[in-house]
Protein backbone atom coordinates (compact mmCIF):
# COMPACT_ATOMS: atom_id res chain seq x y z
CA UNK A 1 0.00 0.00 0.00
CA UNK A 2 3.02 2.55 1.09
CA UNK A 3 4.74 1.73 -2.13
CA UNK A 4 1.57 2.37 -4.73
CA UNK A 5 0.85 5.29 -2.63
CA UNK A 6 4.20 6.18 -3.03
CA UNK A 7 3.64 6.40 -6.82
CA UNK A 8 0.35 8.19 -6.38
CA UNK A 9 -1.42 4.91 -7.59
CA UNK A 10 -4.27 3.74 -5.60
CA UNK A 11 -4.84 0.22 -4.76
CA UNK A 12 -7.62 -1.49 -3.28
CA UNK A 13 -6.35 -3.56 0.05
CA UNK A 14 -9.10 -6.32 -0.57
CA UNK A 15 -7.90 -6.64 -4.14
CA UNK A 16 -4.14 -6.59 -2.72
CA UNK A 17 -4.67 -9.62 0.02
CA UNK A 18 -5.46 -11.67 -2.98
CA UNK A 19 -2.31 -11.55 -5.07
CA UNK A 20 0.73 -9.84 -2.35
CA UNK A 21 1.25 -13.06 -0.94
CA UNK A 22 2.00 -14.57 -4.20
CA UNK A 23 3.52 -11.59 -4.97
CA UNK A 24 5.85 -12.20 -2.30
CA UNK A 25 6.40 -15.62 -2.70
CA UNK A 26 7.92 -15.21 -6.44
CA UNK A 27 10.05 -12.96 -4.94
CA UNK A 28 11.83 -15.85 -2.90
CA UNK A 29 12.94 -17.45 -6.22
CA UNK A 30 16.60 -17.25 -6.62
CA UNK A 31 16.90 -14.75 -9.48
CA UNK A 32 18.41 -11.47 -9.22
CA UNK A 33 19.68 -9.26 -6.28
CA UNK A 34 16.89 -8.61 -3.85
CA UNK A 35 13.79 -10.59 -5.82
CA UNK A 36 14.05 -8.05 -8.97
CA UNK A 37 12.57 -9.55 -12.08
CA UNK A 38 10.52 -12.24 -10.67
CA UNK A 39 8.96 -10.51 -7.89
CA UNK A 40 7.83 -7.65 -11.25
CA UNK A 41 7.44 -10.16 -13.76
CA UNK A 42 4.38 -12.15 -11.09
CA UNK A 43 3.39 -8.46 -10.13
CA UNK A 44 2.86 -7.43 -13.86
CA UNK A 45 0.92 -11.08 -14.08
CA UNK A 46 -1.02 -10.80 -11.48
CA UNK A 47 -2.02 -7.34 -12.03
CA UNK A 48 -2.91 -8.11 -15.15
CA UNK A 49 -5.30 -11.08 -14.57
CA UNK A 50 -7.03 -9.33 -12.39
CA UNK A 51 -7.85 -6.38 -14.37
CA UNK A 52 -5.95 -4.01 -13.45
CA UNK A 53 -2.91 -2.57 -15.07
CA UNK A 54 0.15 -4.74 -15.68
CA UNK A 55 2.54 -2.09 -15.59
CA UNK A 56 1.26 -0.50 -12.71
CA UNK A 57 2.01 -3.66 -10.89
CA UNK A 58 5.06 -4.00 -12.16
CA UNK A 59 6.02 -0.02 -10.80
CA UNK A 60 4.52 -1.01 -7.42
CA UNK A 61 6.86 -4.12 -7.14
CA UNK A 62 9.78 -2.02 -7.88
CA UNK A 63 9.21 0.71 -5.69
CA UNK A 64 8.95 -2.28 -3.17
CA UNK A 65 12.06 -4.09 -3.79
CA UNK A 66 13.98 -0.34 -4.22
CA UNK A 67 12.31 1.21 -0.55
CA UNK A 68 13.52 -2.53 1.24
CA UNK A 69 16.72 -2.30 -0.24
CA UNK A 70 17.57 1.83 0.76
CA UNK A 71 15.68 0.68 4.23
CA UNK A 72 19.13 -1.76 4.41
CA UNK A 73 21.73 0.88 3.85
CA UNK A 74 21.99 2.35 7.78
CA UNK A 75 22.65 -1.61 8.31
CA UNK A 76 25.20 -2.16 6.16
CA UNK A 77 27.23 1.04 6.93
CA UNK A 78 26.74 0.35 10.66
CA UNK A 79 28.53 -3.22 9.76
CA UNK A 80 30.96 -1.63 8.06
CA UNK A 81 32.05 1.03 10.33
CA UNK A 82 31.67 -1.34 13.04
CA UNK A 83 34.89 -3.72 11.20
CA UNK A 84 37.01 -1.28 11.37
Amino acid sequence: MVAARAIHLELDLRAAMHFVPAILAAASVPSLFGGFGAREAAAAGLYHLTGLEAADGAAISFVYGTLGLLSSVPGVLALSWRQR
